[in-house]
Formats: C-alpha cells, structure tokens, sequence
C-alpha cells in the first residue's frame, strides 16, 4: 500500500485548522483563531485567501480589545503594561491603517516619554554625585584641615 500525497495531508489540515479557527473566533478566543488560520493557510498557501477575511476579523476583534486594556493601563498610570499592549497590536499585524497609524504613534510617544525619564534619572544621579562630590571636598577642606 502506498501512502497518500502530500497535498491530501495539506488539505486535511488546511480544513481542520479552519474549523479550529472558526470555534475559536465564536468563542472569543481571537489569538487562538489568528494562530489557527494562519496554520491553515501555511498548510496550504494556495488557498491562503479563504482565510484571509476570517483573519482579518481576528485580528481586527483582538487588536480593539488591546488598544482598550492599553487606554485602561494608561489611565491607571501603568505605562509598562500599556506599551505592551501596544506593542501585542502591533504585532498583530492590523490590516486598517489608521489603526496602524495611531498604535505606532501611542508605542512612540511612550518610547519617548521612557527615553526623557532615563535622562531625567541619568541627570538626577549625575547632580546628586556632583554634590556628594562638594561635600566630600568640604569636608576634606574643612572638617579634616
């Protein structure tokens, strides 16, 4: 007995992955949905577009209720957590363009407030060295003398 084509084995998975996704996506479970179509269409790249507008959903559903905890972290003053919400949409790959504009502006704008908060502590630690050095000085100076 000979064993199958390949291609019937990418048509299976192709399928399954599919079905997969679709649970997935009615359960709400959007990055599990995103994980399973992809899979589909790497299991069969000619019939990448079927699942295309499945993703699209996906992703579209997961990256509102990113950019949603994001706006809550940021409203409770957690940047950390709100750039790596932003972040995850990013890497969501978001197929609408203003919705790609407005989370490379957000990841921007905390990657600069981030850098202006380093300086800001690099400079304070530089001054507060700067007068532990005055007073070192002083009292060599004076207290020691």
């Amino acid at each position: 007995m000979t064993a199958p084509p390949d291609d019937v084995f990418s048509v299976k998975e192709f399928g399954q992955k599919v079905e997969q996704g679709k649970v997935a996506y009615k359960a709400g479970r959007f990055i599990e949905a995103i994980q399973s179509w992809k899979a589909a269409q790497a299991a069969d790249p000619s019939r990448r577009g079927e699942v295309e507008v499945y993703l699209s959903k996906a992703i579209s559903k997961q990256s509102a209720l990113d950019m949603e905890k994001a706006r809550k972290a940021e409203a409770a003053g957690d940047q950390d957590e709100a750039l790596a919400l932003y972040r995850h949409v990013l890497a969501l790959g978001p197929r609408d363009p203003a919705l790609l504009k407005q989370v490379t502006e957000r990841v921007h704008a905390h990657e600069q407030k981030t850098e202006t908060i380093s300086r800001t502590l690099l400079l304070t630690l530089m001054g507060g060295f700067g007068l532990f050095v005055l007073l070192a000085l002083w009292f060599i100076l004076f207290v020691l003398d």
